[in-house]
């Protein structure tokens, strides 16, 4: 009699799969309206839950506070959060150091060295050239 084993037991995870998962970079997600509010607001909430004679947990507190809030407050907390993630995520880039042929913005300082670089490879090509005659 054949017995056939199952395929689960010995199955093997793709590698590209495993190298691609820990390679691919985690993109940073905003806070929500309600995060961004309890962050903002943390110290005066901690003052007023210690000067409560039951002291909540600081979640139930936040919770209830959130809801306490009308709908539109806590939009425009949605639109605090947005913003500061924009902020976060776009910084803000000198518009000297935009590279003119490609179009993209590239950092001053990578640009001075690698024009730089460049120059001082370009000379030493050049003067080798004028030292063998051939140019």
């Amino acid at each position: 009699m054949i017995t056939y084993q199952s395929n689960k037991s010995h199955k093997v995870k793709n590698k590209t799969s495993a190298r691609k998962s820990s390679e691919m970079e985690k993109k940073a997600r905003p806070l929500s309206g309600y995060t961004f509010f309890g962050r903002q607001m943390k110290g005066t909430f901690n003052q007023e839950i210690e000067k409560l004679e039951v002291k909540p947990k600081y979640v139930e507190f936040l919770g209830r506070k959130w809801k306490a809030l009308s709908y539109e407050e806590q939009n425009v907390w949605k639109e605090k959060a947005n913003e500061a993630f924009e902020k976060a995520t776009n910084p803000i880039v000198p518009i000297s150091s935009q590279d003119k042929t490609t179009n993209q913005i590239v950092p001053v300082s990578y640009r001075v060295s690698h024009v730089n670089l460049y120059e001082l490879f370009y000379l030493l090509v050049l003067s080798l050239l004028i030292l063998f005659g051939l140019f």
